[in-house]
């Protein structure tokens, strides 16, 4: 055997292992998005994360199959590491399945929880004595003294990007 069909060899070798790392540890955490995108969708977010996941777990799906099987496909591939190829695949499949698993558990955790921390935050500002849903409250009457009421400056018409002459 020459060292160019080593080379090739090794070559071909490593473009099918690493179409199996694709398809093993980079597509599982891919597939995780997929699932906080369908998060998205049931809480009413639109689909936008779900088509961006979904888009990204068709390409790395198609890249490692398609590196695997052009690794797989030359001739001086040895047979004998086919079931070596197998094992590893599938124990790198399980690790890092758990981990995305895991990743999507903690990312969603986090979303309710800052959801309801946000929900939170409104209510106390619903309920607080400043807040007027309309608008119309004693603040926006005109004082007895001819002060300007801090409200009147805040709801006026005035740009605060306006270029103002000096």
């Amino acid at each position: 055997m020459s060292s160019d069909n080593v080379l090739l060899g090794t070559g071909a070798l490593l473009v099918a292992n690493t179409g199996i790392l694709i398809g093993t540890v980079c597509l599982p955490f891919a597939a995780s998005f997929l699932l906080d995108g369908i998060v998205q969708i049931l809480r009413g977010d639109g689909p936008k994360v779900f088509q961006v996941a979904l888009a990204r777990v068709v390409v790395l799906a198609v890249g490692g199959y398609l590196l695997w099987r052009l690794g797989n496909s030359y001739a001086g591939v040895d047979a004998g590491r086919q079931p070596l190829m197998v094992t590893i695949a599938l124990s790198l499949l399980l690790l890092s399945t758990v981990l995305a698993l895991v990743g999507f558990v903690v990312r969603t955790v986090k979303l309710l929880r800052n959801a309801r921390q946000a929900a939170d935050r409104l209510l106390n500002i619903q309920l607080s004595p400043q807040f007027r849903p309309t608008g119309r409250g004693p603040a926006d009457e005109p004082r007895e003294d001819a002060q300007i009421s801090p409200l009147d400056d805040a709801q006026g018409s005035v740009d605060p990007w306006a270029v103002h002459p000096t």
